[in-house]
């Protein structure tokens, strides 16, 4: 309840009512699944650790230095480099 009261679903502020409605067709244009997604985003963690991923919370704790995190909101996918990661990118060890 609490991502979905926060959605771009319920809240239409600094919203056009078209975009408004095209998030919610799109809502119930999917299956449950990516419903579930829509209203709160998923965060993998990838470790070299390792082989999979791992899901994690949304919270500020998930960020760490050797790691990297995935959210996938649906609409958009982000990705981010923990320090040491970023450091092996730099360095050319993709």
């Amino acid at each position: 309840m609490f991502y979905l009261r926060r959605s771009q679903f319920l809240h239409t502020f600094n919203a056009s009512p078209d975009e408004s409605e095209y998030y919610r067709c799109l809502l119930n244009r999917e299956n449950v699944g990516n419903s579930l997604v829509m209203i709160q985003p998923a965060l993998m963690q990838y470790s070299v650790d390792s082989e999979e991923s791992v899901p994690v919370l949304l919270d500020i704790d998930s960020m760490k230095d050797d790691v990297i995190l995935l959210l996938d909101t649906f609409f958009y996918i982000l990705i981010w480099h923990g320090k040491t990661v970023a450091g092996w990118k730099a360095q050319g060890f993709d």
